[in-house]
């Protein structure tokens, strides 16, 4: 008699989210690179970013300066984000084992992300013309932002924990 396979539903949940968040970070990843190779191309656009530029912060001066290969780069980790959670929702153990791969890269990601942020939010403080007041707002936007970057790092170790779990993992060999 064939025992019948048990899907769990926290793989299928997890599957659909992000094979949804996906779907629409492709969407936008490819209305963004279409804006990027046509509005932002434009010279006038291209001169406002250098004459602004002595005044950002040096982070967001490279950011704007290779904004067109970030957001590529974007796009090609989002389309192969939305096809490994089709495999995951196929049960493909690859897709498991490239998920867990993706969160840790996430981990390190959202640390870097927040020094970047912070460094940032400190320059931000240090453009002239800037009121006092902002030094406070910059104060609770700083621990906001800690705060979620951590909650951020607490879910990305629950998730991989999870898909190493032997009752997931016994889910995924079976196929």
């Amino acid at each position: 008699m064939e025992t019948i396979k048990r899907k769990s539903s926290f793989i299928n949940i997890l599957a659909w989210t992000s094979i949804v968040f996906s779907g629409f970070g492709i969407v936008m990843g490819i209305l963004q690179n279409i804006l990027m190779q046509t509005v932002m191309k434009d010279n006038n656009f291209q001169d406002a970013i250098k004459e602004s530029g002595q005044q950002l912060p040096p982070m967001m001066t490279a950011m704007f300066e290779h904004m067109d290969t970030i957001m590529m780069l974007t796009l090609i980790l989002t389309i192969f984000i939305f096809v490994t959670s089709i495999a995951l929702l196929k049960r493909k153990n690859w897709a498991r084992v490239a998920f867990i791969v993706l969160l840790i890269l996430n981990i390190v990601w959202t640390v870097v992300s927040g020094f970047m942020q912070f460094d940032m939010l400190k320059g931000m403080g240090q453009i002239e013309g800037v009121p006092p007041e902002f030094q406070q707002i910059q104060s609770v936007m700083g621990i906001v932002m800690g705060l979620m970057l951590i909650a951020m790092i607490i879910l990305y170790l629950y998730l991989i924990k999870r898909l190493n779990s032997k009752e997931i993992k016994e889910e995924f060999l079976e196929n």
